[in-house]
């Protein structure tokens, strides 16, 4: 069956021809002999939805002439879908189901100004009963959907999630340590952003068996701007080791770090220096400075039975021996 025929079984007629279906045509009602333009689609469609053909004057005309039995059984549904009106129909509009009315939700005690039609006749709903019904439903899909992701995820991502997740607990716990400004948290590219940063990454704490506890604990929180964030290529290497984390950092980490150190501040001050990759180890490096003839020795204590002289404290349980090159 072609739309013209379909819209005649709905007591619609077309006026000339026909082009297609989601196109404006002029359109002529059968029982009331009303002409207006409308697409067959959304006629065939509301016909299907409410019953009714869509004809805008038969439904100004059912409007008007409705009886009190269809007033009464329109309010009969209402209430047996769980609702109790407030208030009565008055005035000229009583007859008029558009009108709006107060009612309440028996379930949930809510009360609003609602089309008592609607309620009886469409899929309209308490909100409040409403957004439950969307958060027990949207609960259980995110159940499932992280009952199929912890099948699939690797340790990695698991032990990363966890981290994460306990490190934004850590940070709300402890904001007026770790922001004591109260800057603004943001993306990155938004001026004036800041952003929640591990001292020591969580992909090193993950390398290093650190656990996601300990990771996401405050004392390895700090707060950066975003460009500050993103331009730091390696975050574990000029970091400060805080106190939990430090049993699990291998022996290689801490001289590196201090080694980092030491280059950046030689960096920045325009000093040339040589390394020497022969004696690059683990336990220790050594730089020599031709400008002032001075090698500089770094040690890690934590890991080194003799004792050096300590000549200064570049990180934390990492020192370095400086004296006059041979």
């Amino acid at each position: 069956m072609d739309y013209p025929e379909r819209l005649k079984a709905i007591d619609i007629e077309i006026i000339g021809q026909f082009t297609k279906a989601m196109e404006t045509h002029t359109l002529k009602c059968l029982l009331c002999n009303h002409i207006w333009d409308a697409t067959p689609i959304a006629k065939l469609q509301a016909h299907k939805k409410y019953g009714k053909n869509g004809c805008p004057n038969c439904h100004n005309n059912r409007r008007k002439n409705i009886s009190q039995i269809e007033i009464d059984e329109c309010i009969s549904v209402v209430q047996n879908k769980g609702y109790i009106l407030l208030e009565p129909y008055t005035g000229a509009n009583s007859r008029d189901l558009s009108v709006k009315t107060k009612i309440r939700r028996v379930e949930c005690g809510h009360e609003w100004d609602a089309h008592i039609h609607q309620i009886a006749y469409l899929n309209v709903k308490c909100r409040v009963c409403n957004d439950e019904r969307k958060r027990i439903m949207f609960k259980s899909k995110n159940k499932a959907r992280q009952e199929r992701y912890l099948l699939t995820a690797t340790e990695w991502q698991l032990y990363a999630g966890k981290a994460r997740r306990i490190s934004e607990a850590s940070y709300n716990a402890n904001k007026d340590t770790i922001n004591p400004e109260n800057l603004p948290r943001g993306l990155a590219g938004v001026q004036d952003a800041y952003q929640l940063d591990h001292i020591i990454s969580v992909r090193t704490c993950y390398e290093n068996n650190v656990p996601p506890e300990v990771c996401g604990d405050y004392t390895n929180l700090q707060f950066l701007s975003w460009r500050e964030n993103s331009e730091k290529k390696n975050k574990f290497l000029i970091e400060f080791i805080p106190k939990l984390i430090r049993p699990y950092i291998t022996k290689y980490n801490h001289t590196s770090a201090c080694l980092t150190a030491i280059i950046k501040m030689l960096n920045a001050n325009n000093i040339r220096y040589e390394e020497d990759s022969n004696v690059l180890t683990s336990r220790k490096i050594h730089l020599y400075i031709p400008q002032c003839n001075v090698a500089i020795r770094i040690y890690d204590v934590l890991y080194e039975t003799e004792q050096y002289t300590v000549s200064n404290n570049i990180q934390r349980n990492t020192y370095i021996d400086a004296t006059k090159n041979p």
